[in-house]
Order: structure tokens, then C-alpha cells, then sequence
């Protein structure tokens, strides 16, 4: 499949000279960016979950944007903040995180809900999940 494009580039540009410094920045770009990027990726996942991490991703274009000033003396210009700006508060928005009602957590794993609410009347009606524990191997059930 790659034959036809490996025929023209070849009939058009001049060999690959190699040397020591070539081999070097493949090397870091096959085992820098790829490999420990991933490695770190998966890192994180594990921490914080599939989602938060995906929110990480959005910051991409802005260590570039940095990494572009920093390595190849780019200007950064006024989008380049504000939007880089736009991103970090989008990021740091997203990851603000609400306390959970500790009501509806169980006191015995303080993991899993323990009850949802029906809506009866004027009253809420507290129920067990099914599947969860049982009202009687709580030391402190919720009472209804």
C-alpha cells in the first residue's frame, strides 16, 4: 500500500544520510513520546478514572502552543493565551468536584448507593437498592 508513495518519494528526494544524532531523535521520538506518554497515560487512568483523565487531553494544544515558544522561538500571540486560557479554566471547571450526599452512600462501604427516593405524596419514601446490603447488617441504617 505504501509502495506507490516510497517510489515517487525516492524518484524525488535524495537519500536518507544517517547518523548518530538521526538515530537519536528517532529513538526519542519512538520511545519518548510514544511509549512513556502511553505508559503515563494509562498511569493516569488508573488514578482518576477514563473520564477526568480525557479532560487532560484538552491541554495537549496548549503545551505545544508552550513547547513551540520554548524549542523554536515561535511567537505566542494574544489567541494563543486567551485560548490556552479557555482551556485551563475549562479543565480545572470540569474537575471541580461536588461533595457527595453522604445520606445516600452506605455507611457500611461508604462506596455504593444505598437508597434511591420515590416520591410519595408529599414525603420522600427511603428504599434499600436490591442486591446491596440488607437494613440489617448496617450498624446505622438509614431509617426511612
Amino acid at each position: 500500500m505504501l509502495l506507490p508513495a516510497w517510489l515517487i518519494e525516492i524518484s524525488y528526494m535524495p537519500p536518507v544520510k544517517w547518523s548518530w544524532q538521526l538515530v537519536l531523535i528517532i529513538l526519542y521520538l519512538g520511545l519518548g513520546t510514544s511509549v512513556l506518554a502511553f505508559l503515563c497515560w494509562n498511569a493516569a487512568i488508573a488514578r482518576l478514572g477514563a473520564g477526568r483523565t480525557a479532560l487532560f487531553g484538552n491541554l495537549i494544544p496548549v503545551f505545544s502552543s508552550l513547547q513551540a515558544v520554548w524549542l523554536l522561538n515561535e511567537q505566542l500571540t494574544l489567541i494563543h493565551l486567551f485560548s490556552g486560557l479557555a482551556v485551563i479554566a475549562g479543565v480545572l471547571i470540569a474537575n471541580l468536584q461536588k461533595k457527595k450526599d453522604k445520606s445516600l452512600y452506605c455507611p457500611g462501604c461508604s462506596q455504593q448507593p444505598l437508597v434511591f427516593f420515590v416520591t410519595s405524596g408529599c414525603h420522600p419514601i427511603l428504599r434499600y437498592r436490591a442486591g446491596h446490603h440488607s437494613p440489617n447488617n448496617l450498624k446505622n441504617p438509614i431509617q426511612p
